[in-house]
C-alpha cells in the first residue's frame, strides 16, 4: 500500500496583499492578490467625484466614455484596467478571462503612455500572472522596479513570480533586494526561506523561517516549514514541536495536523497518526492527502473496510491524486473486485501512461483474465520505466510462455538472469521456456543453474527429470524424481513426475501408486489425473480410464490433455463423434497441442470429413514442424484427393523432419523419384 511516501507538506509561498487562504500542497506557491484601486493608485489624475469606485461597470462606463475624449491619457486607461480586473477577479479568483484579457490590454496601453509609470507596470505584472503568463509577469515587474528601485513590494511580487516559475535562484536574489529594502519585512524572509529550500540550502531556509517568526511569532507557515525541515533531518521531537505551535495559533490548521500525521505513522504510532489525520481532515474535508495516508494507516491496522471508502475520498478531493488512486486499485484488487481495480490503474495510466506500479498491477490483471497481449504491452511499458527490473521481466516471460511465445519466453528470462543471476526461479523459469521451444539440453542447463542456487528446490528437480526424461536419460531422471520426492513428500508434483516416469518405463503398478499418492494429495490434480488415465489405457482398464480423464477434466474444465486424450479413448470405443468435440475443446485451449490436432485428423477422416482432416494435419505440423507422422498422414490424404504437388510436398516434410520415415520416404520416390533428396542416412 502506498502512503505518499510519507512525504510531509509545506505550505505555500506568501504574497503580500494575498486574501484568500494558501493551497496545501507540498512546495506550491499560493496564487498573487488581486490589484485594487486602494493597493495602486494611479500617478496622475484621480476619479471624479461621482464615478463609484464600488461599481466596476459604472466605472467602465465612464472611462469608455473619457477615453473617447482623451485617448492618450495614461490615467484613464490605467483606471478602467483596475475596473476591468475587478470584473475578472471578484474574489481571488478568475471567474471572467475576457476581462482579464481587457485589463491587461488596458495597463499595456498606460505603461506605452506613461513608461516610467511604476503603477502601471506593477498593474499590468499581477494581471499577467493571474493570467497566467508568469514570463510576461516577470519582465513587467522589472520594469516597475526599474522606475521604482525603492520599493520593496515590488521586487517581492518579482520573487514570487519567480517562485512560481521555479527559478529559484532568481527568486532568493529578489527577495533578499525586498529585505535589503525592508529588513522587516516578514513574508519576504518566509518565501526567501522557501526559494533556499527549493535550491537545496537547508540550513539557510531554517534560518530565514527563524527569522520570520522573531519577526511575527504567529506565523503559523513559517512553523509548518522549519517543522517540515527538521523532520526532514530526524529531529522529530522537534518538527513535534513546531507543529504544535502551529496548531496553537491556528487550531484547525489541516497542513500541521496532516504533517503530524505523518511523523506519528513514520514511528509506528498508529493510534496518534490516525487522530492528526482525521483532525486534518476535519479541518479540510478534502485534504486528499489526509484521507490517503488515513487509509494506509487502517490497512495496517486490518480495518480494512474502512480503506476503500477513504480511497475513494482522497481520488474525489483530487481526480489526479496517483497515490490514492493506485491504492484504491490495490484495495479493490486485495477484495476480488478485479474490474473495480482495473478501472482504478486504468485510470491512473491516464493521468501518468509511465506510471510503472500501475502498469504491472494492470499487466498481472490481464495475465489472469487470459489476455496475453494486453498484459505484454503493460509490462513492457514498466519494463521502459524500468528496465533493470528483473521480477517484471519474469512476468513477461510468463505471459510469453502463456501466449506460446517461448522464444520471447526465453529472451525475457535470459534478462532477469543477467540482471539478477543469484535468483533461483529466474533460471527455473528460464528452463521452462526452453523446454517449451524442446531444446531439452538448454533447459537441463538452466534446471541445473537454478539447483546450483537452491538445491533444494523440489518442483526445479520434477522439471529437470521431464527434460531429461524427453532427452533419453531416463537413468538420472529417476533420481531426480526420487530426490523431488525425498524434499518434498507433501509435494503432489514430486510424485506425478515419479508417476510419469514410471509410465513411461512400463512399471505400471509403480506408476499407479505414485499418481494416486499424488491424488491423496491434491484431489483436483488434474495432471496427475491424466497420467493416471495413460496407466489404466496401458492396462486395459477401459472404464476407469474414461473415468480418470473426466475427473481431469472436472478440476479443469479447458485441461487441453485431459480433453485429447478422453478424445481419443472416445475415439477408440468408437464414438467418433464425442470424440471430434473433445479434440476441438483440446486445441481451443491448447493451440499449440500439435498432437490434439493429429489426433483430430483421424477423427475427422473416420467421420467423412477430409477437408477437414487435411487441415487438422496441416496444423499440426505449422506447430510442429519435425511431425514427421502428420507431414505423412497429411501426404496420403493430399495424394488421395488427386493434388500431387501438395502431396509430395508433405512427403518431403515428412522425410526432412524423420529422416527414416520409410514410408514416406517410399511414398515420395514413388510420386518423384527425382524429386527426392533425402537427408545424410534415409532410405532411398
Amino acid at each position: 500500500m502506498r502512503t505518499l511516501v510519507l512525504k510531509l507538506l509545506s505550505v505555500g509561498a506568501a504574497a503580500w496583499m494575498l486574501a484568500a487562504s494558501l493551497p496545501a500542497l507540498a512546495q506550491a506557491p499560493a496564487s498573487a492578490g488581486a490589484v485594487s484601486t486602494g493597493a495602486a493608485q494611479p500617478v496622475t489624475g484621480a476619479l471624479g467625484d461621482n464615478t463609484p469606485t464600488d461599481d466596476p461597470d459604472q466605472v467602465i462606463k465612464n472611462y469608455t466614455e473619457l477615453i473617447a475624449k482623451e485617448p492618450e491619457n495614461p490615467t484613464f486607461h490605467y483606471v478602467i484596467g483596475l475596473a476591468y480586473f475587478r470584473k475578472a477577479v471578484p474574489n481571488s479568483v478568475v471567474e471572467n478571462r475576457e476581462m482579464l484579457k481587457n485589463a491587461i490590454q488596458a495597463f499595456e496601453k498606460a505603461t506605452k503612455l506613461a513608461p516610467e509609470d511604476d503603477d502601471g507596470f506593477y498593474a499590468l505584472a499581477l494581471a499577467l500572472r493571474w493570467a497566467g503568463d508568469h514570463t510576461g509577469a516577470a519582465a513587467a515587474f522589472k520594469a516597475a522596479a526599474d522606475q521604482n528601485p525603492n520599493a520593496p513590494e515590488i521586487v517581492f511580487d518579482l520573487g514570487f513570480t519567480y517562485l512560481e516559475m521555479k527559478r529559484y535562484d532568481r527568486a532568493a536574489e529578489a527577495f533578499q533586494n525586498a529585505i535589503r529594502l525592508r529588513p522587516s519585512f516578514v513574508s519576504a524572509h518566509f518565501n526567501l526561506g522557501m526559494a533556499l529550500e527549493n535550491q537545496g540550502e537547508v540550513d539557510k531556509a531554517i534560518t530565514e523561517y527563524q527569522a520570520t517568526l522573531r519577526l511575527d511569532p504567529k506565523y503559523s507557515r513559517a512553523f509548518i516549514n522549519l517543522g517540515k525541515l527538521y523532520a526532514e533531518r530526524g529531529m522529530n521531537d522537534k518538527a513535534v514541536a513546531a507543529f504544535r505551535e502551529a496548531l496553537k495559533v491556528d487550531p484547525k490548521d489541516a497542513v500541521a495536523h496532516y504533517n503530524l500525521g505523518v511523523i506519528y505513522q513514520r514511528r509506528g504510532n498508529l493510534q496518534q497518526a490516525v487522530s492528526s489525520y482525521n483532525d486534518a481532515i476535519a479541518a479540510d474535508p478534502k485534504h486528499a492527502e489526509a484521507l490517503n495516508n488515513l487509509g494506509v494507516v487502517y490497512d495496517r491496522m486490518g480495518e480494512i473496510t474502512k480503506t476503500a471508502d477513504l480511497f475513494k475520498r482522497a481520488v474525489e478531493a483530487n481526480p489526479t491524486f496517483t497515490d490514492a488512486l493506485f491504492n484504491l486499485g490495490l484495495v479493490y484488487y486485495k477484495n476480488h473486485q478485479v474490474d473495480q481495480a482495473l478501472k482504478a490503474f486504468q485510470d491512473l495510466v491516464k493521468i501518468d501512461p509511465n506510471h510503472r506500479e500501475a502498469q504491472v498491477q494492470m499487466g498481472e490483471i490481464y495475465y489472469q483474465r487470459g489476455n496475453v497481449e494486453k498484459a505484454i504491452g503493460s509490462f513492457k511499458k514498466a519494463l521502459a520505466e524500468q528496465p533493470e527490473d528483473a521480477v517484471t521481466f519474469r512476468r513477461l516471460g510468463l505471459t510469453h510462455m502463456k501466449a506460446g511465445q517461448f522464444a520471447d519466453a526465453v529472451e525475457a528470462f535470459e534478462k532477469a538472469t543477467s540482471i539478477d543471476p543469484r535468483d533461483p526461479e529466474g533460471h527455473h523459469l528460464l528452463g521452462q521456456a526452453y523446454a517449451g521451444r524442446r531444446d531439452w539440453q538448454r533447459a537441463i542447463e538452466s534446471y541445473e543453474s537454478s539447483l546450483d542456487l537452491d538445491s533444494k528446490a523440489a518442483m526445479t528437480r520434477v522439471h529437470l527429470g521431464e527434460a531429461l526424461l524427453a532427452w533419453g536419460n531416463s537413468a538420472r531422471a529417476v533420481r531426480e524424481f526420487e530426490l523431488a520426492v525425498e524434499l518434498a513428500p507433501e509435494a503432489p508434483e514430486a510424485w506425478a513426475g515419479l508417476g510419469k516416469l514410471n509410465l513411461r518405463r512400463g512399471k505400471l503398478t509403480e506408476a499407479e501408486t505414485n499418481l494416486k499418492k499424488a491424488l491423496e494429495l491434491r484431489a483436483s490434480y488434474a495432471d496427475a489425473q491424466v497420467s493416471l488415465g495413460q496407466v489404466y489405457f496401458a492396462q486395459g482398464k477401459k472404464d476407469a480410464e474414461l473415468a480418470a480423464y473426466r475427473a481431469a477434466l472436472t478440476a479443469d474444465q479447458n485441461h487441453a490433455e485431459a480433453h485429447m486424450y478422453l478424445g481419443l479413448a472416445l475415439y477408440n470405443s468408437g464414438d467418433t463423434k464425442a470424440a471430434i468435440r473433445h479434440y476441438e475443446q483440446a486445441v481451443s485451449s491448447d493451440p499449440r497441442l500439435a498432437k490434439a490436432y493429429y489426433y483430430a485428423g483421424f477423427g475427422y477422416y473416420k467421420a467423412g470429413q477430409n477437408d477437414a482432416a487435411m487441415r487438422a494435419f496441416a496444423e499440426a505440423t505449422k506447430v510442429d514442424p519435425t511431425y514427421s507422422e502428420a507431414f505423412f498422414q497429411l501426404g496420403k490424404l493430399l495424394e488421395k484427393a488427386g493434388r500431387k504437388n501438395d502431396a509430395i510436398a508433405a512427403y518431403r516434410g515428412a522425410v526432412k523432419a524423420k529422416a527414416d520415415n520409410q514410408e514416406a520416404a517410399l511414398a515420395l520416390e514413388r510420386l518423384a523419384p527425382s524429386a527426392l533428396n533425402p537427408a545424410p542416412g534415409a532410405n532411398k
